[in-house]
């Protein structure tokens, strides 16, 4: 699927955020054709209902009832019952990648082992400490 528009295709990731003494995880619901954060929640635990809470936040706002695709890679969180449930309570078509790199639907874009990839590197000192600049400083 090659998305045409908004809120066709939403991809699903969970990363850290180092913070002073311990690391809180930030989990993210991108849209795949603007290629733009639209969902995310900070955490301080991986559990399924708080991994959730990005994807719930943003079907709050969604503004089309059209086809809506999820993609992720097959972390736990996201094979749970509780969040599978979000995905037949709002007829999203859920799929999972068999390896890691699950962003082949962003048609090159790649995932680098570094927090947000490159872009988070370039605005890591200005952004630490306060998550809604990580998720502006993803987003431009």
């Amino acid at each position: 699927m090659v998305p045409t528009g908004s809120e066709q295709e939403w991809v699903a990731d969970i990363t850290y955020l180092p913070t002073q003494g311990k690391f809180v995880y930030l989990s993210l619901a991108t849209d795949g054709w603007p290629r733009k954060i639209v969902g995310w929640s900070v955490h301080d635990t991986l559990q399924t209902e708080q991994v959730a809470q990005a994807l719930q936040r943003v079907l709050k706002g969604r503004r089309t009832r059209q086809r809506l695709v999820h993609h992720s890679d097959r972390g736990i969180q996201y094979c749970w019952d509780f969040y599978q449930k979000i995905h037949t309570t709002h007829g999203m078509t859920c799929l999972m990648t068999d390896g890691y790199d699950y962003y082949v639907p962003w048609r090159g874009l790649e995932k680098t082992t570094a927090p947000f990839g490159a872009v988070a590197s370039e605005h890591q000192i200005a952004c630490s400490g306060d998550q809604k600049r990580w998720v502006y400083c993803m987003n431009t």
